[in-house]
């Protein structure tokens, strides 16, 4: 479990680096404009694969028994959210009516795994 909270800690920290513009410059003078990108990938994956491995390695606790018909309820969220990220990626006069398709997949993805 210390290591599936490590791994989220390091992701976590890499996302407050790519958010703050000052952390970002500092970064990118330590290490080189070149190398960032490169760095930061693999720091990116390094975090990944730790809360993979942790993940792996933990012990199954026992949070939440979803209602029966939450698994449905989750099925068709997802199906909708699905329908709102192609809207996103594939311009057309639907992305005009909905306006904000990305963030609508994103809350119907996120309401169906709740």
């Amino acid at each position: 479990m210390i290591l599936l909270a490590l791994g989220v800690l390091l992701t976590s920290l890499l996302h407050l680096v790519a958010a703050v513009p000052s952390l970002k410059a500092r970064l990118k003078a330590g290490v080189g404009e070149r190398a960032y990108g490169p760095v930061f990938g693999l720091a990116s994956l390094a975090g990944i694969a730790i809360i993979v491995l942790g993940w792996r390695s933990a012990d199954f606790a026992f949070v939440y028994d979803p209602p029966e018909w939450g698994r449905h309820a989750n099925f068709l969220l997802t199906l909708v959210a699905f329908i709102c990220l192609g809207i996103f990626i594939f311009r057309g006069s639907l992305r005009q009516r909905l306006r904000f398709p990305m963030a609508f997949a994103t809350i119907f993805w996120t309401t169906g795994h709740l």
